[in-house]
């Protein structure tokens, strides 16, 4: 498999952007790819902070170009085969020249690049991903993006639906497959929140850290964690050659999709 790194970037703070970096990492080691994971938001360190010593952080304030490691990385002769880079809210200059200095064709060469976008109902949320989608269009970057509706605020999304739709047919470099993370109830996020948990955590080896410890707290809980997982799942076996999959791999792509499928017949609330 080619590495593939993956930058979780390009809308505004509150959409849910380190959750889907937490949960892109989770999908990757379910499916037992090496994965590697940076923290490039100094304002917040959310993803850091999820996922503790298992993130490389890349502090701004010590070196004027921290994003630098990743490419390094992608370099490296056992690179990761997924490296997930949750980026700071907005679209910040620093960062987009940042992405205008690295040399492209080369480093196409060593692996594929990922854009994922994370939206909520919020209009200003689709208005700060549109300079996303043009950004790598104008720089001619073939890269896949990722456009994820966090159905967290509401599932109201005709804003998004009337512009980001037309936005990605202009596109010609580009691949784009849509996803949606389903709300979580709050009460189970505060909770996990307050304990510093990743859902995958709360139903594994720290279980006994938080009140969700009941047959059925569990059980939401695990439902909760395919619900997210299991769509990126999805994407992910499209990076991985069916000659190269193992049969452990073929089996669980095959149970996230038959779950993703099962989802989809569910009725609207």
């Amino acid at each position: 498999m080619k590495p593939h790194i993956c930058f979780i970037a390009g809308t505004k703070g509150g959409v849910g952007k380190s959750f889907a970096a937490c949960h892109l990492v989770a999908a990757a080691e379910d499916l037992g790819l090496t994965v590697a994971a940076f923290d490039s938001d100094t304002e917040n360190q959310t993803l850091k902070n999820l996922l503790k010593t298992r993130v490389d952080y890349l502090d701004d304030t010590d070196d004027d170009y921290p994003l630098d490691k990743v490419v390094t990385t992608a370099y490296q002769e056992n690179a990761p085969e997924v490296m997930v880079v949750d980026m700071k809210a907005g679209t910040s200059r620093s960062s987009m020249n940042w992405f205008a200095s690295v040399p492209w064709n080369e480093l196409l060469q060593h692996a594929d690049i990922c854009i994922v976008c994370c939206v909520t109902v919020d209009p200003d949320a689709s208005r700060t991903l549109s300079p996303w989608l043009l950004y790598f269009e104008q720089l001619g970057v073939p890269v896949e993006y990722v456009l994820i509706k966090n159905e967290k605020d509401g599932r109201d999304f005709s804003f998004y639906d009337s512009t980001i739709p037309d936005s990605l047919k202009s596109l010609t470099n580009c691949l784009h497959a849509e996803i949606s993370f389903p709300a979580m109830d709050k009460k189970y996020v505060a909770i996990l929140n307050n304990a510093k948990l990743t859902i995958k955590e709360a139903t594994s080896t720290e279980r006994g850290k938080t009140s969700l410890k009941t047959v059925m707290a569990q059980a939401r809980l695990k439902n909760y964690y395919h619900a997210f997982v299991d769509p990126l799942i999805g994407i992910m076996a499209a990076w991985i050659p069916e000659a190269e999959r193992t049969d452990k791999q073929k089996e669980l792509i095959e149970r996230a999709d038959q779950r993703t499928r099962l989802r989809k017949t569910l009725p609207e609330k």
